[in-house]
């Protein structure tokens, strides 16, 4: 093949070396997110304050202005073509955490539940549902400790 000086690369061959090199990418992309330099949650707290300014300088408009650039129809065909498999995925991957919240969560559903007045007529199930309500919203954030 002869030297092609000031040829471009392609949209089209950009994409090609991206697609290629996926498959043999992602054991590498995971191992050096593995390996940052600096603790990401660490960087993360550190530039809050910046971003919180970022956000509010940027106001409602520009967050409308992003939504509006949204293309509707691309994100359909996204999450009818790949969601299914996407989200079998990561349920899959990640049970295990909902196993551990729910080993939270329960008994203290379990608790309010006990603590409800008894069934009875319609006026008393709705008391019973407004307790439970309650319940449930006074106990807000214990399973996340």
């Amino acid at each position: 093949m002869p030297f092609q000086v000031g040829q471009l690369t392609t949209a089209a061959d950009a994409v090609a070396r991206y697609k290629a090199a996926a498959p043999s990418a992602g054991a590498q992309w995971a191992k050096k997110t593995l390996m940052p330099r600096a603790n990401p949650i660490d960087a993360a707290i550190a530039a809050s304050g910046r971003w919180l300014s970022n956000i509010n300088a940027a106001g409602e408009t520009a967050f409308k202005a992003g939504l509006q650039r949204v293309d509707q129809n691309a994100m359909a065909n996204t999450i009818a073509t790949q969601g299914p498999g996407l989200y079998n995925a990561g349920v899959t991957a990640k049970a295990y955490k909902f196993d551990i919240a729910m080993q939270k969560l329960l008994p203290i559903i379990r608790n309010v539940q006990a603590s409800l007045p008894p069934r009875g007529d319609v006026e008393a199930n709705i008391a019973r549902s407004a307790a439970m309500n309650r319940g449930l919203h006074a106990a807000k954030g214990q399973a996340r400790a």
